[in-house]
Order: C-alpha cells, then structure tokens, then sequence
C-alpha cells in the first residue's frame, strides 16, 4: 500500500512520526483518510464499536496481537505528547490546574478490577445503565465490587467459623487481594 499503513506494533505509530491520540484514531477509523487505504468506516460501526478498535489499537505494542493473549487495561498505551509539544507548554503555556500527561499506576484493588469489568472507561466517565435512569461510573463499580467482596468474605468467614475451623486473626480480613475476582 502506499502510503504504508501506520505501525502499530510501535508506541510512534503515527505516519508522520510521533504517538498517535485516540482521538486522532478515532476520527480516522469514523471518517477514513484521503489519499490511502485507509477507508470510512463510519457509515458500518458505531461509536461504541469504533472506540472499542481504538482502544485495542493502542495495546497492540504490548503484545496483545499474540495467540490467546486477551487484552487488559494494563496494556493500553497513554497518548503521550511529543518532546516538541512540551517543550511549547513550557514556555508558552502554565499547567498550574491541568491534568498531566503523566499516567499514575492504579493500585486499588477494587478500581483494577472495576477497570477489567469496563475497559476504556474514563474515572470521570458515567453511562446510564439500561432501561433505567441510574448512572454507572468506575467509582461506583468499584465501590460495589468492594462491597460485594466483603460480603462473599464475611460469609464465608462465619461459615468457616460455625464449621468449627481454625481462623487466621480478625485483622487478616483487612488486607486488600492482590485481585478481587480471585
């Protein structure tokens, strides 16, 4: 083909050089890019769908092309601004309230997990669930994920305790899983 497609084995998986934004893949995959391969896909796949290419797209350098490997949130690549950008931030522009460009690991438990059970949805993301009026948002799957953890735990400790088995003390209840689904 020529141009080439983009490389998206790589984080620069942009043409031109440098990190493609999922907006940029967005509008690409919805509207097709003239004078390539690259044809309109808008007209086929909703926005949900063309989001959700988005989103595998930018785990692709992670391996996620690999035979049974499924992809996680772990594995998605942040946008990441080029050096040529912030450096123009840096004189032009003052950051004092804005979000960073730096992604901080997650290390809750509980919003890991909430993260597993909606991929590619934002912290200050919210959908309505169907058929109702109530809002979903990852701070609230997380809260009932945690909330449901320690009600199977709680169970099963007093199952375990009326069976008669030896407990570990009260205190070992309070320590986070390494996952929550487990």
């Amino acid at each position: 083909m020529s141009p080439p497609p983009a490389d998206f084995t790589d984080p620069d998986d942009a043409c031109c050089g440098g990190d493609t934004g999922p907006g940029d893949f967005y509008y690409r995959i919805l509207r097709g890019w003239t004078g390539t391969g690259m044809e309109n896909f808008g007209d086929r796949l909703s926005v949900n769908d063309i989001w959700r290419v988005v989103l595998f797209l930018k785990t692709i350098p992670n391996g996620t092309l690999k035979k049974g490997v499924v992809p996680e949130p772990k594995d998605f690549i942040t946008w990441q601004p080029s050096k040529e950008l912030l450096a123009w931030l840096k004189s032009e522009q003052k950051l004092e309230k804005n979000a960073s460009f730096v992604k901080k690991p997650v290390t809750d438990p509980y919003m890991q997990e909430a993260m597993r059970v909606f991929p590619g949805l934002a912290p200050g993301d919210s959908f309505y669930i169907n058929g109702t009026k109530e809002t979903l948002s990852l701070q609230a799957a997380r809260n009932a994920i945690r909330t449901i953890y320690f009600d199977l735990l709680n169970r099963a400790w007093a199952e375990a305790k009326a069976r008669g088995e030896k407990l570990p003390t009260e205190a070992q209840k309070a320590i986070p899983p390494e996952l929550p689904g487990e």
